[in-house]
């Protein structure tokens, strides 16, 4: 049972890193060149507020 979860945990960061990563990497050159992508309905989007 715990090798079958430490090939699952494995796998799911070799995915991640992978795609995720890779899209990252990708949009951030993107973006350095000038393009600001428009948000979309169904866009993830993280929010921050500075305030108190």
């Amino acid at each position: 049972m715990f090798s079958r979860r430490q090939r699952i945990l494995k796998a799911f960061w070799s995915r991640w890193q992978k795609d995720y990563l890779t899209s990252l990497r990708e949009r951030h050159i993107t973006c350095k060149d000038g393009f600001k992508p428009s948000i979309k309905v169904g866009d993830v989007v993280l929010v921050y507020n500075e305030g108190p």
